[in-house]
């Protein structure tokens, strides 16, 4: 059944989640905060249960980040036992942090993202998991209506008997100078029982 399941998830992070969007977002921010969900799909996501896997991946088409650096980013993300940190550096303008903690935690970080296209995308991502068929995608919570610089959307996917697969974590900080935000994509294993 865990193979079924990992097979199955697979198949679907290797799917497109994104539909056209009608704003007026800059294509060169929209084009970053779309590849910040795909970078989470293609690696935290895909890889959720093989971080081996993971690292090899990561190894073969990043640079690990400093140590000086990496320490700082695990510490952001509370990475109690530790983990690795890659650098993917697009241009000068486009870089992302990807965190694999020892504990099976992953997390992609960007900047300079659209806020509400990031969640929107988010959001597509638990939809497109639930209607795979294969798992409950549950406990969708958008937005809160109050949020204002820092804005939070996340959701839970359940094997059929219920049980936590995996919690996904969007959090952005809007940055009031440029309108743009602060990105932190994060998934979560359920701690070992």
């Amino acid at each position: 059944m865990k193979l079924l399941t990992l097979l199955t998830l697979c198949l679907f992070c290797t799917m497109p989640a994104f539909a056209a969007e009608e704003d007026e977002t800059p294509p060169e921010v929209e084009n970053r905060t779309r590849y910040t969900v795909e970078l989470l799909r293609k690696t935290c996501l895909m890889y959720f249960t093989d971080r081996a896997g993971l690292t090899a991946v990561l190894d073969e088409k990043y640079k690990r980040a400093p140590v000086d650096r990496a320490q700082k980013e695990l510490e952001f993300v509370h990475a109690a036992k530790g983990g690795d940190v890659w650098l993917a550096v697009m241009s000068p303008k486009t870089s992302y942090t990807i965190v694999s903690e020892t504990s099976g935690n992953c997390h992609v970080m960007a900047e300079q993202t659209d806020s509400t296209l990031l969640h929107k995308h988010v959001k597509n991502l638990a939809l497109d998991i639930r209607d795979s068929g294969s798992f409950n995608v549950v406990d969708y919570k958008g937005i809160p209506e109050h949020a204002k610089l820092v804005k939070k959307s996340e959701f839970i996917v359940k094997a059929p008997d219920g049980g936590i697969i995996l919690t996904t974590v969007a959090t952005t900080k809007d940055n009031p100078k440029n309108e743009l935000a602060e990105s932190v994509l994060s998934v979560f294993r359920p701690p070992p029982k």
